[in-house]
């Protein structure tokens, strides 16, 4: 009754209680549904720091009462020994392949969404539809083709991989194109009567606006390239990054005979989490508006 009778004070009609009622079961679904994304970290947490030997003998079936907090150090060589694969390298590889497929993904959709909105050509909404009408095709049935173009291309198995990054087209093209569409073409009349060309007009006015939402985007597709197995294990044998080659020795750690080496692969489940965590954490503002600061909207 007392938060009915502020909202009559300060002039607001009270909710519903139907209205109310919709809101606590929407607040009692996210809330499960949060718990069941958070508890299978924990676990994942808990067994990472767990003594080997207690899971080879008890398994899930109860929490361990002792931590080993080696397991994170001893990820490294135990790793390298049990599957051959070096874990720096799949660290590395890691980097260079999610960092670079991001930028060049991100700059690349920019330029095609930025000729797009901002200007007037035959095939622009042809583009725009391709785009769209293409986020509609299940990506597994482009694998074929993807393989057959790049082994033509002599670069399967190759860093160069990273050239099918720079699609211009799909989910990032279409948000840069709907955000260009939204700032006002007053900047660009303006910067044309004081002499500047149109490459000086999208770096110094429009690009700048886009910083954003590209760092929002590039953030997504970080992240989407970091915990992806698939496209590694098919396009980029020799150059496994975490996801690939952690998938690749799970069933050696987990048959491992002397002691179960479970707790090194998760610890170093944890360690792959790391860095999209951390730039999360850093830029979740950007994250989760994806929005162009300052302009006038037109």
């Amino acid at each position: 009754m007392t938060d009915v009778k502020k909202m009559a004070k300060n002039g607001k009609k009270p909710d519903p209680v139907s209205f109310r009622i919709v809101k606590i079961i929407v607040c009692i679904i996210f809330a499960v549904y949060s718990f069941s994304l958070i508890v299978p970290v924990i676990w994942a947490l808990i067994v990472s720091v767990a003594d080997p030997f207690w899971f080879l003998f008890t398994g899930f079936a109860k929490m361990p009462t002792q931590f080993d907090f080696s397991n994170y150090v001893r990820t490294f060589d135990v790793i390298y020994e049990v599957s051959g694969l070096s874990f720096e390298m799949m660290i590395i590889n890691s980097i260079w392949w999610a960092v670079g497929g991001a930028l060049l993904s991100v700059i690349v959709s920019n330029i095609t969404a930025y000729a797009c909105a901002r200007y007037n050509f035959v095939g622009g909404k042809v583009l725009y539809w391709v785009a769209v009408i293409g986020m509609m095709i299940p990506i597994a049935s482009n694998t074929a083709p993807l393989f057959k173009l790049c082994k033509d291309m002599n670069i399967v198995h190759t860093p160069l991989m990273l050239l099918t990054q720079m699609g211009g087209l799909g989910f990032n093209f279409i948000v840069i194109y709907s955000a260009y569409k939204g700032i006002s073409g007053e900047y660009a009349e303006a910067a044309f009567m004081d002499g500047a060309g149109h490459l000086r007009v999208f770096l110094s006015i429009y690009f700048p606006m886009s910083i954003s939402s590209m760092i929002a985007l590039g953030l997504m597709q970080f992240i989407g390239l970091w915990g992806d197995p698939q496209f590694p294990l098919l396009f980029l044998d020799g150059y496994e990054n975490l996801a690939s080659g952690l998938y690749l020795i799970e069933n050696k750690l987990r048959f491992a005979e002397e002691e179960s080496l479970e707790p090194i692969f998760y610890a170093a489940l944890m360690i792959s989490t790391i860095p999209s965590i951390t730039l999360f954490m850093i830029f979740r503002k950007k994250f989760m508006d994806m929005q162009i600061s300052g302009g006038i909207k037109g």
